[in-house]
């Protein structure tokens, strides 16, 4: 079973999108990119990725990075993705968007796209073991216990930490 996976990038404004990102969809995507907000003066933003319900029955896998333009402006790429491919992905949005990377430059028309990857491994009581045998390892389970909890998280990093956020995905 093949899926389709509309794609739309948004810098201020909307840049591009592929043809089957609705205009329906249009203030749906502005308030998810608005939301996210304006990064900190002086905090880098090389890459961010995050999901969000988006309608029924899509999921918006949204990364997030710098537009290397103008001071503190970010640029979004939303993937829509049908909400019965992301669960049968295990809701990884890591994993969707290491598939498809951006186009940062792009802008008009983007082709829309096809889910031809196979999901991603099994979880293994080994992987997680060698994800917990890791010096931050008690982060990563209050951090999942405050998620869980409904609560926001932020680390403070000097630099990007992505294997402390997959860990704590995973």
């Amino acid at each position: 079973v093949s899926f389709v996976i509309e794609q739309a990038i948004y810098g201020g404004q909307l840049l591009a999108r592929s043809p089957g990102f609705l205009d329906d969809w249009l203030p749906t995507a502005e308030n998810v990119c608005a939301t996210f907000g304006e990064r900190p003066a002086g905090v880098a933003c090389p890459a961010c990725v995050f999901a969000q319900p988006f309608g029924s029955g899509r999921v918006a896998v949204v990364q997030a990075a710098d537009e290397g333009g103008r001071p503190g402006a970010l640029v979004f790429r939303l993937l829509v993705v049908p909400i019965t491919l992301y669960d049968g992905l295990g809701g990884d949005p890591f994993y969707i968007a290491d598939q498809f990377p951006p186009d940062w430059a792009a802008r008009g028309e983007l082709a829309a796209l096809e889910w031809t990857a196979e999901p991603p491994p099994a979880r293994t009581v080994e992987s997680l073991q060698k994800v917990l045998d890791a010096p931050h390892s008690a982060t990563l389970l209050g951090g999942a216990q405050a998620l869980l909890d409904g609560t926001r998280l932020v680390f403070e990093r000097p630099a990007p930490d992505a294997d402390l956020l997959r860990g704590l995905w995973a």
